[in-house]
């Protein structure tokens, strides 16, 4: 009977390590992966939430993948931040291991994005705009042209998201 609990202990903490292992391995390549088909200079910090890690592996159904992606170009603007939460993605163990992944079905994704005040001033195509923080608004200093005269203008308002529209 010792013996059987023994073998059931080292059983259940190779079955840890093999789950803590997987996801490491899974994460590094889906890091590579992603840093590979955007051309990033950095590697992405992605995590692979949910535990046991190989369940959500043989099923094919991942609960919860979470990527930050540093100083990226889009563009006209340079600098983006962005983190990304993907909720319920969807890919077969053999389509992962085999590496024939070219899209990823996912349940539901959310994220946020963040722009540098300068590259977002630069990405107006106003020129001579400065865009800085006030308070929980933001602070539009330009110049402006009426009849004819370049006259200094100042604006203070909120951005916000309604209906997906900023």
């Amino acid at each position: 009977m010792r013996r059987l609990l023994i073998v059931l202990v080292v059983l259940a903490a190779l079955l840890v390590a093999a789950d803590r292992v997987g996801v490491v391995v899974a994460q590094n390549r889906l890091a590579s992966e992603i840093q590979q088909q955007l051309e990033l200079d950095a590697k992405p910090d992605v995590s692979i939430r949910g535990i046991p890690f190989l369940t959500q592996a043989i099923r094919g159904t991942y609960k919860d993948i979470r990527v930050q992606l540093p100083d990226v170009d889009a563009g006209d603007v340079q600098d983006l931040s962005v983190n990304a939460r993907l909720q319920g993605a969807h890919v077969s163990l053999s389509d992962a291991l085999g590496g024939n992944v070219d899209r990823i079905p996912v349940d539901q994704i959310s994220g946020t994005l963040l722009i540098p005040y300068d590259q977002l001033a630069r990405a107006s195509g106003i020129s001579g705009l400065t865009i800085t923080r006030e308070g929980d608004s933001l602070r539009l200093t330009g110049s402006v042209q009426v009849l004819g005269r370049s006259i200094k203008a100042e604006a203070v308002g909120r951005v916000e998201v309604n209906d997906g529209r900023i």
